[in-house]
């Protein structure tokens, strides 16, 4: 992401040295790719992450294949005196509604992910048929089809940040984590906490 900012603010800037808009051109349809190359990087790596942390090891949150596993880790880690307090705060057994959604959560990153790039290929092609030199009213209108698709990219990024605020709470309710630096449901729980708050 970085990468398409610095590639956008080094062509703006060169076009204003230039006084040539092919630069400025490009610049557009340059940082629509490498914003939705990363983007779409950081997506498939956290849906990997939701499938294989969460989704797999609990059979799709199913409330008994949780408990199971939840117990087994906590008999692992000696911990069993938190099975109670864990029942009464991260159990979802009476919350279907929410199990539903939470596994729900990456169809809707992903329809907006394909809503966010369609509408940016829409106006990258709607760039390319403005043409005129800088101060024109074609330039304006080019200029304000690459803001656009600035901030069109903004609800793929919230989506993506928003799916990971899933997989930390739901780290939480699977008692996930690293069993070297942390054993025990409690401090598990604070480190998810605290990646969520971050």
């Amino acid at each position: 992401v970085l990468v398409a900012f610095v590639f956008t603010f080094v062509f703006s800037r060169l076009n204003k040295r230039s006084g040539n808009t092919l630069t400025d051109r490009f610049c557009g349809v340059y940082s629509f790719t490498f914003l939705t190359i990363a983007l779409s990087v950081m997506g498939i790596l956290t849906a990997k992450s939701f499938l294989n942390d969460i989704l797999r090891p609990t059979a799709m949150l199913e409330p008994n294949v949780t408990a199971t596993m939840v117990y087994n880790r906590m008999r692992t880690d000696e911990d069993t005196e938190n099975w109670s307090e864990w029942k009464t705060e991260a159990d979802l057994s009476d919350y279907a509604f929410l199990r539903f959604w939470a596994v729900a959560s990456p169809l809707w990153v992903i329809a907006t992910f394909v809503t966010c790039i369609y509408h940016t290929r829409v106006h990258v092609s709607l760039m390319t048929l403005s043409r005129g030199p800088p101060g024109s009213p074609a330039a304006a209108i080019f200029l304000r089809h690459e803001r656009t698709i600035r901030v069109l990219l903004l609800p793929a990024f919230y989506g993506l940040m928003s799916l990971q605020g899933v997989l930390f709470t739901l780290g939480i309710v699977i008692n996930g984590g690293d069993g070297r630096h942390f054993r025990g449901w409690t401090p598990r729980r604070a480190y998810w906490t605290e990646m969520y708050t971050a």
